[in-house]
This record gives C-alpha cells, sequence and structure tokens, in this order.
C-alpha cells in the first residue's frame, strides 16, 4: 500500500501535524509489527501503522468493516500512555474506526524518569506485568502491545490476526536496526541474516500466557531501561 494512498484513506484522521505535538512521556518505538516482513507502513519519521501490508490494494472507506469481525473478540490491544496526546487521540480514534479492543496503561501516571537520565522502559514492563495478570490462563486470547503516540491502525483485527497465524509462532517482535538504549547489549543478539536484528518494545503481539510469562519474574524499577 502506498504512503498517499494511505494518507488519503485516513486523511479525516490526521487533525493536527505531528510535528505540532506535545513530546509524549513515554518513549515510543518508530518500528511496527513484522509478521512475514510486511506487517507495518512507515511515514516518515513521525507515525507507524500497523496491519498494512505492502503491495495490497487501497480499500474505499465503505469496505473498511466498522462491525464485529469473527475473532476479533479473542483479540485485545494494551498500550501505555501517562497522558492523552493528540497522537494518543488519534491513535484511539484509528482503532475505534476498524473495532479494536483497547486499553490504555498508566493514564495519569507521572513518567517516572528525569529527562535526559534514562528510557525509562521498567515502567511500562511494570504496568503491563499487571495488566496481563488477569489474562495469564486465557490461552485462546491474543495481544497486542503497541505504542501509541505514533502510531495508527491500517486494517482491522481479521488482517493482524491473519498476519500473526502466519508467522507460526506464540510471540511476534517488531525488531530494528539500532539497539537503544543500551548499546552494551549488542553482543547478547545473534546477527541475522534477513530483516533487522534487534528485539523492539514499540509492537509485539502473542497469546496471553506466553506474553505474561514472559514479564512474570520481572521485579525491576520504573527508571530501569
Amino acid at each position: 500500500m502506498r504512503p498517499l494512498l494511505l494518507l488519503a484513506l485516513l486523511g479525516w484522521l490526521l487533525l493536527a501535524e505531528a510535528k505540532g505535538d506535545a513530546k509524549p512521556e513515554a518513549p515510543c518505538c518508530q518500528e511496527g509489527l513484522r509478521a512475514g516482513g510486511s506487517g507495518s507502513l512507515h511515514l516518515g519519521r513521525d507515525f507507524t501503522v500497523l496491519a498494512g501490508a505492502r503491495g495490497s490494494p487501497s480499500p474505499s472507506v465503505s469496505s473498511i468493516p466498522r462491525f464485529w469481525i469473527p475473532g476479533s473478540d479473542n483479540l485485545l490491544v494494551l498500550t501505555v500512555a501517562t497522558k492523552e496526546t493528540e497522537g494518543f487521540r488519534r491513535f484511539k480514534r484509528s482503532a475505534q474506526f476498524f473495532n479494536y479492543k483497547i486499553q490504555a496503561l498508566g493514564l495519569g501516571e507521572d513518567w517516572n524518569v528525569e529527562k535526559g537520565t534514562s528510557a525509562g522502559g521498567g515502567q511500562k514492563v511494570r504496568l503491563l506485568k499487571k495488566a496481563l495478570e488477569k489474562h495469564a490462563d486465557k490461552e485462546d486470547l491474543v495481544i497486542l502491545f503497541a505504542d501509541s503516540y505514533d502510531v495508527l491502525f491500517a486494517s482491522g483485527p481479521r488482517e493482524l490476526l491473519k498476519k500473526f497465524r502466519q508467522a507460526r509462532s506464540q510471540v511476534v517482535f517488531s525488531a530494528e536496526e539500532l539497539i537503544y538504549p543500551d548499546r552494551r547489549l549488542e553482543t547478547k543478539y545473534p546477527v541475522v541474516s534477513d530483516g533487522k536484528r534487534f528485539l523492539g518494545s514499540g509492537g509485539f503481539i502473542g497469546y496471553a500466557p506466553n506474553l505474561s510469562k514472559l514479564v512474570a519474574e520481572w521485579e525491576g524499577q520504573d527508571s530501569d531501561s
């Protein structure tokens, strides 16, 4: 899907340029969900669009589902947002348009990191761990965790679930070209011949019990990266 066609489709969602938005309190990953190499579309530096497949035809507004989709009840979107920025409101509008169920974690909390000292990823893990505890035994539930200050949805739950199942994995992570914020961990990642090497926290999807196990033993601080 070409960016210009996508922008035409979602133009009504973009009520303000990203450069005019307030800076988010929580760091946002600019890489999107990867499933089979075509799970995201990047609109410059400011936005990541989830679930848009490259090369697929651009749907008309009338063809986009606004109704219940079989299987979509088994998908829940979690995100961390400490403030309702304009970017977060755009994220919510795109989720509502495509009929995603979303739950925002941490709204109203202070972002417990001094600017310029740490990325503060530990706070995201703490919030995610608590949210996943209530879903740890739901084997049929698929959970997508995504950033929300610079992310829009480009298709519905059925398309996203299709891509996830095509990956034939219990958990699929986004990947990035550079490791952030601790470059000292670079050697712990295996070198890859295809795709990008480093896992990113800006977008990952998996079955609820598997994601819950990933963070169950987390006992770090909010300021940990």
